[in-house]
């Protein structure tokens, strides 16, 4: 069906997956389709039935096809509201979600020895320079490694100029204020991260907080809204981690065409830190009106205490931000943006993001077996999750509690779904969010002695 000498540099499951996305986006692969079997698919391609198994699970948990018991697979009907499939070309030619415990996960794999190297190699080489005055935009050698790093990982393609480094989350919505306006409505989603509302409320702009289901925010609630301004993280909810699918994305991006006040603020928060298939195709590479604003931050990845963010400005926003705040000094120490330039261009920080993503990755799946026990499995559902640091488990008989849950609320590793809501759901009772990143070797077997 699709020739793999074509895959190029691709693995034989992304180009699959991209193959057949295309195809479904394309209509060549008609809505409500039938794929053919994974069996089918591998003999036809010449590939194994693992390769066709992961890229059909790619397709399935961004919304492009669904499965139904013992018939298949099937394509998703993706014709309605579908602003445009091809991508547009971007280039001319913080504060971290709640943590409960610390941090020793990422103090352990940190490569302390390297991140030491580069800041004396950036002292021998900057010396005097990492005292000047920087442009509010940050330093260029910064902005340029976050470009190539953007290309590699998500396939942003921008130029450095429309990056602008700033100290954190708080520090970025500030800007996303003064260049957007403080009269404009701002949507955020329900649940969701509590200080991305509290900040705009406290920058003086009205806020509406917008219900959401296992795909997203429920696009009904933002047409109602009145909002101008939407505040989403579809590559991973917080605090559920579920992926926004491509049907509710084209819905989103439909809304934001209905007019040129409107902007859509994509929080990529912890996304690198997907534990299993590919990252899904940023909102800004798939919006044909330029008001897309990507935001991102290090805090998650490399440690709280490093105050590092960044946004990248649709190009009219660029060109207000210089105008308006070109006076202005960037917020982020020009040692810390070398040395940190230094620790992307090298590969350093994609290696420590492969470390990371394997001890976390092998830490859920200690807790999912704690969970699954035939004893406590009878009491509880675990909820999917493919991204982020947590997972949702919810309990099917509220008066029946399993001593497990009970620790884990104990220990503080447990928190109830209810906390991060403005306006709390019955879908919501007796869900609790568990943050396994923070639960360690000792936790863990505390955890099996509740068995």
């Amino acid at each position: 069906m699709y020739s793999i000498e074509k895959k190029g540099n691709l693995t034989i499951s992304e180009f699959l997956y991209r193959s057949l996305k295309d195809d479904i986006l394309s209509g060549k692969i008609s809505p409500f389709e039938k794929l053919p079997s994974k069996r089918a698919m591998a003999s036809s391609c010449g590939v194994s039935l693992t390769s066709v198994q992961n890229a059909y699970d790619m397709l399935l948990s961004e919304g492009y096809i669904r499965a139904e018991y013992r018939r298949g697979y099937f394509a998703e009907d993706l014709s309605e509201n579908i602003v445009s499939p091809t991508k547009k070309p971007l280039v001319k030619t913080e504060s971290p979600r709640p943590q409960i415990s610390t941090e020793d996960e990422k103090k352990s794999l940190f490569p302390f020895s390297v991140w030491s190297r580069l800041m004396r190699n950036v002292i021998s080489e900057y010396q005097d320079r990492i005292l000047d005055r920087m442009p509010i935009e940050g330093v260029v050698e910064l902005r340029r490694e976050i470009s190539r790093y953007l290309y590699r990982s998500i396939g942003i393609s921008v130029d450095p100029d429309r990056i602008i480094i700033a100290a954190g989350t708080e520090y970025l919505s500030t800007l996303i204020l003064t260049l957007l306006g403080r009269t404009k409505i701002y949507a955020v989603e329900d649940p969701g991260y509590k200080k991305i509302p509290t900040l705009y409320s406290l920058g003086g702009a009205p806020v509406r907080y917008l219900p959401t289901d296992l795909e997203g925010v429920i696009p009904e609630s933002l047409f109602s809204s009145g909002a101008s301004v939407l505040h989403i993280s579809p590559q991973n909810h917080f605090p559920t981690g579920y992926v926004m699918t491509i049907s509710r994305r084209q819905k989103l991006l439909s809304w934001l065409s209905a007019s040129e006040e409107r902007y859509i603020i994509e929080d990529d928060f912890d996304s690198e830190l997907r534990l299993s298939g590919r990252r899904i195709d940023p909102l800004m590479t798939i919006d044909p009106t330029g008001r897309v604003i990507y935001m991102n931050t290090f805090t998650s990845t490399v440690a709280p205490s490093f105050r590092v963010g960044y946004l990248v400005l649709p190009e009219k926003l660029s060109s207000i931000l210089h105008t308006k705040l070109g006076s202005l000094s960037c917020t982020v120490t020009a040692f810390e943006q070398y040395t940190l330039a230094k620790f992307i261009g090298g590969g350093y920080f994609e290696r420590y993001l492969s470390r990371l993503k394997a001890a976390y990755k092998k830490k859920k799946t200690q807790i999912v077996e704690i969970l699954s026990d035939g004893n406590t499995a009878k009491h509880i559902e675990i909820l999917p999750s493919v991204t982020g640091t947590n997972m949702l488990v919810r309990l099917k008989d509220p008066d029946d509690c399993p001593k497990v849950i009970g620790t884990l609320v104990e220990m503080g590793f447990a928190i109830p779904l209810l906390n991060f809501c403005k306006n709390p759901s019955e879908e919501y009772l007796n869900t609790f969010v568990i943050n396994y990143s923070v639960i360690d070797e000792n936790d863990i077997k505390a955890l099996k002695g509740d068995f």
